[in-house]
């Protein structure tokens, strides 16, 4: 079910840039019109293998008006692309084996 859910949210996002567009504006923003989405995906490393599902949806729905939150045992470069870390814009770490597996991306704010 999710693998068909995410297929059809990928179909989605163009529909909700178009809508924008057509309605004078280049990115969602509150009051727009559109319903902010959240697709929040539990053990989501299965969908960034083979042909990744996950990954054109993270790097298009922040401007169409939706986030992605992604939970991962441990979201390595071989679990999650790096691309896609970089755009999910923050983090949250639990449970994990040791301080340097929840060490802060440089590039995230505490």
């Amino acid at each position: 079910g999710a693998l068909v859910f995410l297929q059809t949210l990928i179909k989605e996002i163009p529909k909700r840039t178009q809508w924008l567009t057509e309605h004078g504006y280049t990115k969602w923003v509150e009051g727009c019109g559109l319903l902010y989405w959240v697709v929040w995906i539990e053990e989501s490393a299965k969908f960034f293998r083979n042909g990744s599902e996950l990954e054109p949806i993270v790097e298009a729905l922040r401007s169409a008006g939706g986030s992605v939150v992604v939970s991962q045992q441990r979201p390595s470069a071989t679990s999650m692309p790096t691309d896609v870390r970089e755009q999910l814009g923050s983090a949250l770490c639990f449970g994990v084996k040791g301080s340097t597996t929840a060490d802060i991306h440089p590039g995230w704010s505490t």
